[in-house]
């Protein structure tokens, strides 16, 4: 609960009236539009996602960076580029994401980038698969100014964690993660906060009753997290989709084939394209994290100011077809945003 103030206070420090007026723009104009089904909108980014690299030590089944299975070339962030995307935002700029597809850890001046971030007053969030944590690397990450670091745990022994961490070695992780509290301690600084996250499976539904057994020791310095798991090939079944209900974000149907838990609002919108903006690590902005190939590009940006982007015809066209329709795209369909029970 400390660790979490903690993380609420810094987030508020990075706050000033610009920030909270462009995003009363964007919550307002979404919400006008989705009520009249009358399209407006207001504000830039409030959000940013990032994708420093496709690169990937891990083989994990349903991510497209741990199959290698990408439709779109591969490859890293040129700093500089990343540099103008923050400037270009900075103002408005909430909450910065940086990670998307791959390890952003294997990106060799992470720690730069998100040191650049932190001088502007941008709050930062990386999610890592914990198996680059060295004590070197974990000195680099407390001292860049990182807000929050989620570090995936998806199994308590090493046989149900390579299950689907495909490559990944569950004692490196801890050892990972120990490294982090010995370097907050040597610096004496608060963050990041860290956050183990747990994606619920079938072959781990059964480890969840033991998870607070597992993170005693770090009790006070790490929080928890349970996520469902999103597969791709869920209409048939899938092995990975927890059995418990309340875990899976999938139903069984009555003719043996499945669906989200939850009836979709296509009559709602989507919150995401008035708030995030996504970039690939090659600077193409696509609608959202589920369009992980790039299929649906909106722009190229490194040659264009990102608020110009922001507002170009692709994202209007789009903006509009989802206040009418919320599944308007393929990706949708296995999308939680803007369900219901």
């Amino acid at each position: 609960m400390k660790n979490q103030i903690h993380d609420f206070i810094n987030f508020l420090v990075t706050l000033s009236p610009k920030k909270i007026i462009n995003y009363l723009k964007l919550y307002l104009s979404f919400h006008f539009s989705q009520k009249t089904k009358k399209y407006f909108f207001a504000g830039l980014p409030a959000t940013l996602m990032v994708e420093p690299t496709t690169a990937c030590n891990l083989g994990c089944s349903e991510c497209v960076a741990g199959v290698k299975n990408f439709t779109r070339q591969t490859g890293s962030m040129e700093v500089e580029n990343f540099k103008k995307y923050i400037n270009d935002l900075s103002d408005n700029l909430l909450y910065l994401m940086l990670y998307f597809q791959g390890e952003p850890m294997i990106h060799p001046f992470l720690s730069e980038m998100i040191n650049y971030a932190k001088r502007k007053n941008i709050y930062s969030c990386v999610s890592t698969n914990g198996h680059f944590l060295t004590p070197e690397n974990a000195e680099k990450i407390i001292l860049s100014g990182l807000h929050r670091l989620i570090i995936s745990i998806d199994g308590i022994t090493q046989e149900s964690y390579f299950k689907y961490r495909k490559g990944g070695n569950l004692n490196q992780v801890v050892e990972g993660i120990n490294n982090l509290i010995f370097a907050k301690k040597k610096f004496n600084v608060p963050t990041p906060y860290l956050i183990i996250q747990f994606i619920i499976f079938k072959h781990n539904e059964s480890e969840v009753s033991e998870l607070n057994d597992f993170i005693k020791p770090w009790a006070g310095e790490v929080s928890l997290q349970l996520k469902s798991a999103q597969v791709y090939d869920y209409k048939n079944g899938n092995n990975l989709i927890p059995a418990t209900k309340r875990f899976s974000r999938y139903l069984q149907t009555g003719n043996g084939g499945y669906e989200l838990k939850n009836r979709k609002r296509n009559d709602s919108g989507c919150w995401k394209m008035w708030h995030t903006m996504v970039l690939t690590w090659d600077g193409r902005a696509v609608p959202c994290c589920f369009d992980k190939n790039a299929e649906y590009q909106l722009a190229h940006v490194n040659e264009t100011a990102l608020p110009e982007v922001w507002n170009n015809t692709h994202y209007f066209n789009l903006r509009k077809k989802l206040i009418v329709r919320r599944d308007a795209m393929k990706i949708c369909e296995n999308c939680t945003e803007g369900l219901k029970g």
